[in-house]
């Protein structure tokens, strides 16, 4: 059991559940300047952002608590083995299963809007994102539920078991990136290709399913089995992200140039003030946006770094630790992006 404890705390860095949130709700359908709609558009658009700041807040009961499992897994392995460690982590555990259950029904009594004016894709109304957000917890509990069998097989001095409930700890994860990444990719079924809304999901759905990658290649590591094709798909990962974000910074340049140009009226007329205003909400969340491209690439360059390491010298826990690192770095990047635009668009 000794040489899985590690490998549970590189586990933990991916117990956050973050949803794939409505990032690209207020760029692709900005009514047209001479839209008598304006400024309920406006309006709407306003309530929307406050909407999502609500959403995020009732994340935030469950990502507060989940994002601080590992450390404290590491805190308690480092004060003693077996029932010592389980006696200092087990009411750690318990307070996370708890904000897991306060968000879901959080989550489950906030309003449900229609937003009608807005044109939201499925994915992005209210009923939807809630149904999303609370998927992906149910993941991380069921995580959590696993975390806690193997607790109990540690207090017990049960090594056959302590090996059996961290392989199914493995499998767990790996389910709730799976969740995720099918989430993304959901999302990218419903953006249209080469616009500004396209490359942002295009990119989390990328992001997940190398996080994906990188968690199977641990499962494959705690049960000895061999992993050949792994340097050869990090790499590929890494050249997608790099290529998304090429192509994502060129579209939001060309976008946000015209849109500036259309607020200085450098068209035939001047646009209406509703107008005007979001416009430049749209150019903020893009600008937010363009940087997110930029934490990608450095991401994609750990994902290359762990290709070349792993090829040399084959799939090592020290390889796979700073891959899974690198992935909470930047999904911890996407959320607060995402907070970000969300309070934006409240404004």
């Amino acid at each position: 059991m000794r040489f899985l404890r590690p490998l549970i705390g590189v586990l933990l860095l991916l117990a956050v559940p973050l949803p794939v949130l409505a990032q690209q709700a207020n760029k692709g359908h900005a009514a047209p300047p001479d839209s008598a709609t304006l400024r309920d558009y406006n309006e709407q658009m306003t309530a929307y952002g406050q909407w999502l700041v609500r959403l995020n807040e009732a994340c935030a009961i469950a990502n507060d608590a989940l994002t601080g499992l590992q450390a404290q897994w590491r805190a308690a392995s480092a004060a003693g083995a077996g029932p010592k460690a389980v006696a200092q982590f087990r009411p750690v555990l318990a307070e996370a299963k708890a904000k897991v259950a306060a968000a879901r029904a959080r989550l489950l009594t906030l309003d449900q809007p229609s937003f009608d004016r807005l044109d939201l894709t499925p994915d992005l109304l209210p009923a939807e994102l809630v149904r999303q957000v609370v998927k992906v917890l149910d993941a991380s509990d069921s995580l959590l539920d696993t975390m806690a069998t193997m607790l109990a097989a540690v207090e017990k001095g049960d090594q056959k078991a302590q090996e059996q409930a961290a392989y199914k700890l493995f499998e767990a994860a790996e389910i709730l990136l799976e969740t995720q990444a099918i989430m993304a990719d959901a999302g990218l079924a419903t953006a249209e290709k080469g616009t500004v809304d396209y490359y942002p999901v295009l990119l989390q759905a990328r992001f997940f399913r190398s996080g994906l990658r990188a968690a199977h290649a641990v499962t494959l590591l705690i049960h000895g089995k061999p992993d050949p094709d792994l340097a050869v798909d990090l790499r590929a990962h890494a050249d997608a992200i790099t290529e998304i974000g090429v192509q994502g910074r060129d579209v939001i340049d060309r976008e946000t140039g015209r849109w500036e140009a259309a607020i200085a009226g450098e068209g035939s007329r001047k646009i209406d003030a509703n107008a005007v205003a979001i416009l430049r909400k749209a150019i903020l969340v893009l600008r937010l946006e363009r940087g997110l491209f930029d934490a990608a690439d450095r991401y994609a360059g750990v994902l290359r770094l762990g290709a070349d390491v792993v090829k040399r010298n084959g799939p090592r826990r020290e390889n796979l630790t700073p891959l899974l690192a690198a992935f909470r770095a930047l999904r911890d990047e996407i959320q607060r992006t995402s907070q970000e635009e969300s309070r934006l668009m409240a404004q």
